[in-house]
């Protein structure tokens, strides 16, 4: 059950090294017009609504395999820089959902421009694109060895 969209915002992230943790965390200055000419900011901590990227910290315990884990560490990196290349030093709109996830980060949907078009949903264009899994709450699925070598091949250099 998805929860209804309560409110959104301009975010701003500029910190490259702990602004974006990987694909699907990140944290930024969150900027509400107050009216007036008058803005409240805060720096709060997010997660994309929705989807699930390869994690970029180690997995040793979920995957013991060690080419496996390497792979998955690797495709969470340029999942991670691809997502940096679209947020990183740019106002993007987000709306927050209700409720926090299970770190208390605000749960968020993205809307960013790319290829020329804006306001695109950041969470389905990674999912169309390959770079990440649906993912509403319980057990996350691991990815498997042909996911992670496309992307590894998409994004890779």
């Amino acid at each position: 059950m998805a929860t209804r969209t309560q409110y959104r915002y301009d975010l701003l992230i500029t910190d490259r090294k702990k602004g974006i943790y990987d694909g699907d965390t990140f944290k930024g200055l969150i900027k509400i017009d107050l009216g007036f000419k008058k803005h409240y900011e805060e720096f709060m901590s997010f997660r994309l609504y929705g989807v699930d990227t390869p994690e970029v910290k180690s997995q040793r315990k979920k995957i013991p395999n060690i080419k496996l884990r390497a792979k998955h560490k690797l495709a969470g990196i340029y999942v991670c820089e691809f997502v940096k290349s679209l947020l990183l030093n740019k106002w993007v709109v987000i709306s927050t959902h209700k409720k926090l996830d299970k770190y208390g980060r605000t749960l968020t949907d993205v809307f960013v421009s790319y290829r020329g078009r804006d306001n695109i949903d950041l969470a389905q264009l990674l999912i169309d694109s390959r770079y990440a899994k649906p993912y509403l709450c319980g057990t996350k699925h691991l990815w498997d060895e042909n996911e992670l070598d496309y992307i590894i091949k998409s994004l890779g250099v």
